[in-house]
């Protein structure tokens, strides 16, 4: 018995005599059931899992011709390096997408038009598929479905850098799958990923992810960055677009100032044993398009683009993010939805500040490029690249927001990825048709005849017997 405070007296009840009791209690718990982890597993990646079974009846399906327009051009690299034949003038298929900008009839040499660095990227596996006999298609089947899946394969690495990036720096894991899931289908990426997946963008956006998350390991995580893995990327890059070059100094610039802020100061040596070898990877790029170039042409120069150049008397920055043609923020909106809250947000406003300065590089190209809308897409391709950086700020975005506010920024991102998946149906459709969509065609799109939610009330009223 023991005394209260109002003097009663309460039983105290004794131990249980089980035996092996005191022995239990001193004994490790019981192992948790397997639920536990794969639930973390799912709430980790979940963004992942469903790219991937969206992906997964695309990929057997119709993939006739994955291989098109610019994508044929750059592909050709890999059929004229199997058979050692760089003149490009026997295939017709070459002039019909315009990848022919010069033409030596001394020679009998045209110069391609796109740079071979999509072609190296994905050579060991679509070298196997090039069917070489007399009489076989020019783009085998084969191809045509390699292509479409290494396209799925990039956006899959792209959603899985991004995840794993904001794993690295603290952030909760659904902003991250939320952002990963809004840049996916509220961008171009899906599109480039898929119907357009012959294109080199979602490529490109691949390896900048890449760069990317090797610079958020060594900063989060303080593992070392492999500089040879870097400066294999960085020579695909160089090779694959010019536009990357802005994209590279964007980068090491950043990556300088995160080396600096992580170390207080950085040395020549330790700059030169960073860098090299990523700075010899660019000039065996530069050196392998100027040597082609002399080949085909005779003169010493980088572009191969023939008479495209700029136009700096006709600026049409303001078209390149807002027009129905084919502008960046016009077809993408949660990307400015995006750019908005990482300039509000403090913790964020410094790196949305260098994604938007690299933004604004883009559009000042864009916007004097005598084919500044680049021709028939969905939305501006030419920033397609570049996203995937966006959807790694995203996710500290929206962690730092406010509550109330943060439900209002998912709301305004979900409403704007669904607009864009129906700009994709569309352009899939060919109700959304090329060239320059109206004002009238773009907004059926987003709640008229050619729109969802039309197609849904339909349904309805059809179900209802309205």
């Amino acid at each position: 018995m023991k005394q209260t405070k109002r003097g009663k007296r309460t039983p105290v009840t004794a131990p249980s005599p089980t035996p092996g009791a005191a022995v239990q209690d001193l004994q490790a718990p019981p192992p948790q059931p397997r639920l536990p982890k794969a639930w973390g597993l799912l709430k980790r990646w979940n963004s992942l899992f469903l790219v991937a079974a969206v992906l997964a009846p695309l990929a057997f399906g119709p993939a006739n011709d994955a291989i098109r327009s610019d994508g044929a051009g750059y592909h050709m690299w890999t059929r004229a390096i199997l058979e050692r034949d760089f003149t490009f003038c026997k295939w017709d298929l070459l002039r019909k997408v315009g990848a022919i900008t010069h033409f030596d009839p001394v020679r009998n040499i045209c110069q391609m038009k796109y740079p071979p660095g999509l072609a190296l990227l994905r050579f060991p596996i679509m070298a196997p598929f090039v069917d070489l006999r007399p009489g076989a298609p020019l783009i085998s089947p084969a191809e045509h479905r390699a292509a479409l899946l290494f396209g799925h394969a990039a956006l899959l690495s792209i959603v899985w850098f991004t995840l794993a990036t904001a794993a690295l720096a603290g952030v909760p894991a659904w902003t991250a799958n939320f952002s990963a899931l809004v840049f996916v289908f509220g961008t171009g990426l899906f599109n480039y990923a898929t119907f357009d997946g012959g294109f080199v963008h979602i490529y490109d956006a691949a390896l900048i992810s890449l760069l990317a998350w090797l610079g958020a390991r060594e900063f989060f995580g303080r593992k070392p960055a492999s500089p040879w893995l870097a400066a294999i990327t960085v020579f695909f890059l160089a090779s694959m677009r010019s536009t990357n070059f802005f994209v590279l100094a964007f980068l090491f610039a950043l990556d300088l100032l995160f080396r600096w802020k992580q170390q207080g100061g950085v040395s020549l040596r330790d700059l030169v044993k960073r860098y090299t070898p990523s700075m010899a990877a660019i000039l065996l790029a530069v050196a392998i398009q100027v040597g082609y170039n002399y080949y085909a042409t005779h003169q010493l120069a980088y572009s191969s683009y023939g008479a495209e150049t700029f136009r700096f008397d006709h600026p049409m920055q303001g078209p390149v993010l807002f027009s129905y043609v084919g502008g960046l923020y016009t077809y993408y909106p949660v990307a400015l939805v995006a750019l908005a809250v990482g300039l509000w947000v403090r913790s964020t406003r410094w790196i949305t500040v260098w994604f938007a300065g690299l933004t604004a590089t883009f559009t000042t190209l864009y916007g004097f490029w005598d084919d500044w809308g680049l021709k028939a897409s969905m939305g501006h391709r030419g920033f397609v690249d570049i996203l995937p950086l966006a959807a790694m700020i995203f996710p500290a975005s929206l962690a730092g927001l406010r509550p109330r506010f943060r439900a209002f920024v998912v709301a305004c991102a979900a409403l704007c990825t669904f607009a864009t998946i129906e700009f994709t149906r569309g352009y899939w459709a060919l109700t959304l048709p090329w060239p320059g969509p109206t004002r009238i065609i773009y907004w059926e799109h987003v709640a008229g005849r050619y729109s969802l939610l039309y197609a849904w009330a339909a349904w309805l009223a059809h179900a209802l017997n309205w």
